[in-house]
């Protein structure tokens, strides 16, 4: 049989790994145990599916491009590989509602343009994988790692679910075709509770708030974002110890938490204040 070309789209951000001696990080950072689940995110080519296959686990790959599934349909047809040909984007929430009971883990190599949005779909669904291995531009990796004072809030919202860290580096010609930029392998490793006693709902508005414009002092930023008086946050932020002139990116997740639990007091309070006022008014 003749071998199937195929070219990579440029607007799908197509980069194929073709070097295997990476394949072993994949494998160990997903700490693989036979009949496991692993839904594959852009299989692309296969090289990372037939090595999931070889350890005899279920593999789920999600591929945008029809191209592709029907490739890995005739190069890899095996009992243990479902292939599904839709956008990660807007088929995880529906898919992972049949892995309420089962556990799983997820593994891809993503397209550039993907990583931030495709890790805070994951991450903020709350059914999540055990493990999360994937690999990515190596310069968002350092910024899924990164803490204070280079946080960010990509950082802040990896931390808040997860812990993180970069297995290995690739480099770009380990690619083809070969991109710009260097890769690196990230494990993910999301807590199955929540770990903190605010929940992302009411955490995340006021993390945003801060990072709105990070250059800008944060106190200005959480005062014209959440509508609080600079008076009431400073005080705050004497009571927590963080300097007036402190910017989003210097605070530790730890920080953020206690921040934004006394933020929550005072708008809780100014609400209570204001429910009383419109009942007294009108008696």
């Amino acid at each position: 049989m003749k071998p199937v070309k195929i070219y990579p789209v440029k607007h799908l951000g197509q980069v194929f790994l073709e070097d295997k001696k990476y394949l072993n990080f994949f494998l160990k950072a997903l700490e693989i145990k036979p009949k496991e689940i692993i839904i594959e995110v852009g299989p692309g080519k296969g090289i990372i599916t037939r090595a999931l296959l070889a350890q005899e686990t279920y593999v789920i790959g999600i591929e945008k491009d029809c191209r592709l599934v029907d490739f890995l349909d005739q190069q890899l047809s095996s009992p243990q590989l479902i292939l599904i040909e839709a956008d990660i984007l807007l088929i995880y929430p529906k898919l992972i509602q049949n892995f309420s009971q089962i556990p799983f883990k997820l593994t891809g190599n993503i397209p550039f343009y993907l990583t931030s949005q495709l890790i805070k779909v994951i991450l903020e669904n709350e059914i999540r994988p055990q493990l999360i291995v994937l690999g990515v531009q190596k310069e968002v990796a350092q910024r899924l790692v990164a803490k204070a004072p280079h946080n960010n809030l990509l950082a802040i919202t990896t931390q808040f679910f997860a812990d993180s860290k970069i297995i290995a580096k690739i480099p770009k010609k380990a690619f083809r075709p070969q991109p710009k930029v260097d890769s690196a392998i990230i494990q993910l490793r999301p807590y199955n509770y929540f770990k903190y006693q605010l929940t992302p709902t009411v955490f995340f508005p006021i993390v945003k708030a801060g990072f709105k414009q990070p250059r800008k002092y944060l106190l200005s930023n959480l005062s014209q974002n959440l509508n609080l008086s600079k008076i009431q946050l400073e005080n705050i932020f004497q009571q927590l110890n963080i300097p007036a002139n402190a910017r989003a990116q210097e605070l530790f997740l730890e920080q953020w938490l206690e921040l934004a639990k006394k933020i929550l007091e005072i708008q809780s309070a100014t609400t209570k204040n204001l429910t009383f006022n419109n009942l007294t008014s009108h008696n």
